[in-house]
């Protein structure tokens, strides 16, 4: 008798988008995933999930991740240096969305993710695996990035790091993800 085995498994997303407990969500499914962060256009054998967040908390979370207290310098700061290949944090990000639309990813979001068990019943469907019915449960918390409470970008932000966002597009993106 021939082994079968399921097709391959990546998690991804921008950084500090849950990508960790996306990793998680799909161990609680009893599946092997690998973890990336690979913006669009990247070649994936087998199964696709790809996490976003809104990115002002995705910024917050990324500088507490960094040591970099989350107040009005280092956010300014972060918004106008160079991020990763040379894009700034926004136009990263933005690299980020091409996965939406491209008909091979499961695409998920973070908020949701941790809300509800029904972002994990969708994976377990795009996996063709079954839904355990403790996997919500466990989900939240304890994942390598985990610091104790959610990033909340509300505690952070001010009309001029408001000006900041809009002039780099922040706002653009997070109203094109669907973040209002």
């Amino acid at each position: 008798m021939a082994l079968v085995t399921a097709p391959a498994t990546h998690v991804n997303g921008f950084p500090k988008t849950g990508t960790h407990a996306l990793q998680k969500a799909v161990g609680l499914l009893g599946q092997k995933c690998t973890h990336t962060h690979q913006p669009h256009p990247h070649a994936f054998d087998g199964r696709h999930i790809c996490a976003f967040r809104h990115p002002r908390n995705a910024l917050i979370s990324w500088l507490r991740w960094n040591n970099q207290p989350p107040v009005t310098g280092p956010i300014l700061l972060t918004l106008d240096a160079p991020f990763a290949e040379g894009d700034t944090f926004v136009e990263h990000y933005r690299r980020y969305l091409p996965w939406r639309g491209d008909g091979n990813t499961l695409c998920v979001s973070f908020e949701e993710l941790i809300a509800t068990d029904a972002v994990i019943k969708s994976i377990a469907d795009y996996l063709g695996v079954p839904y355990l019915d403790d996997a919500f449960d466990a989900l939240y918390g304890s994942s390598i990035t985990w610091s104790g409470r959610l990033s909340d970008w509300s505690e952070h932000w001010n009309d001029t790091i408001q000006a900041k966002w809009v002039e780099c597009g922040g706002q653009a993106l997070q109203e094109e993800i669907g973040y209002g």
